[in-house]
């Protein structure tokens, strides 16, 4: 990611629309950049990790929207 913009940005990210609505009961998404706070025409690169439960009952197929953020 790199900030193009004017001003400091925080970073955030989100998960959102699991499909189905409870494979996030079973399944963790996470990243190194949470809450960094990129400069004026900095970049960085960023690890996500998905981590499943131990058991996940049925789940086999999920999708999930993955939304990155940079706020002032």
């Amino acid at each position: 990611m790199k900030n193009t913009g004017t001003v400091p940005i925080t970073l955030t990210m989100t998960a959102d629309a699991w499909i189905p609505t409870n494979a996030e009961d079973y399944l963790t998404l996470d990243w190194d950049q949470q809450g960094i706070v990129l400069g004026v025409g900095d970049s960085v690169s960023a690890n996500i990790t998905l981590t499943a439960a131990a058991e996940t009952g049925e789940l086999e197929d999920f999708n999930v929207d993955i939304v990155i953020t940079g706020a002032e």
